[in-house]
């Protein structure tokens, strides 16, 4: 905040620009001149509400017109939306997309129970609000390699998270954001409405690294095919 009040003198643009969140709730702008570039001439920061987008430009709420050459909407991620691009069908004809809807959940981030051989990287709250989502997706890589190498050892064609497992990974995941700054009650990407946070991992990075340096094939559903689970 001491920041803020050193970078800008007008008293209405620093109330327009200070937070009524905690810090770290919505994903936080590592940037220099940000503050300075807000203030130029040629540029006015306005936060009332778009109620109609015309040939010419903005109308904002207050019916305010605001003419406009070019807009760039940048409204923020929607993480999980690339079931839109192409549909996962699981050996029962089930969907992903339609699965998901019902509340989006995984097996330590990468296997989906209910659909066999079927991994992703930064899947469920694996993405990160403190760290670097590379080492998250290393340690997925590294998962994913050992549980193949495991099936191809022991012969096996297919293998699944059990349903059981997948809801206590869940569950535990759900409890370790609870008290946590990204589910502290502003809107932002980390979190879909009102609906439980599916994006953050809540805990270190080194806990991630320790939890998925190998897999547990008691946690999956395996076997020689599909219809013959062991």
């Amino acid at each position: 905040m001491q920041h803020l009040k050193d970078s800008v003198a007008d008293p209405e643009l620093r109330a327009k620009l200070t937070p009524d969140f905690q810090l770290g709730c919505k994903r936080i702008l590592f940037i220099d001149g940000y503050f300075e570039a807000l203030q130029r001439s040629h540029a006015e920061l306005i936060t009332d509400g778009i109620s109609e987008i015309t040939e010419t430009g903005i109308v904002t709420q207050d019916s305010t017109t605001h003419a406009a050459d070019v807009i760039i909407y940048a409204t923020g991620f929607q993480p999980f939306n690339f079931l839109a691009k192409f549909g996962v069908t699981g050996p029962g004809g089930q969907d992903l997309a339609e699965t998901w809807a019902e509340g989006i959940t995984s097996h330590r981030s990468v296997a989906i129970s209910g659909f066999p051989n079927f991994f992703m990287l930064l899947g469920p709250n694996s993405g990160l609000g403190h760290n670097s989502v590379i080492i998250m997706i290393e340690a997925q890589v590294r998962y994913i390699t050992e549980l193949i190498k495991g099936l191809a050892k022991k012969g096996l064609g297919y293998v699944e998270p059990k349903p059981d497992a997948q809801n206590a990974f869940t569950e535990n995941i759900q409890a370790g954001l609870e008290g946590k700054v990204w589910t502290s009650g502003c809107q932002s990407w980390y979190q879909d409405g009102a609906a439980p946070n599916h994006t953050l991992w809540p805990h270190s990075t080194v806990r991630f690294i320790r939890e998925m340096k190998r897999p547990d094939l008691s946690e999956y559903n395996h076997g020689r095919n599909h219809d013959a689970a062991e």
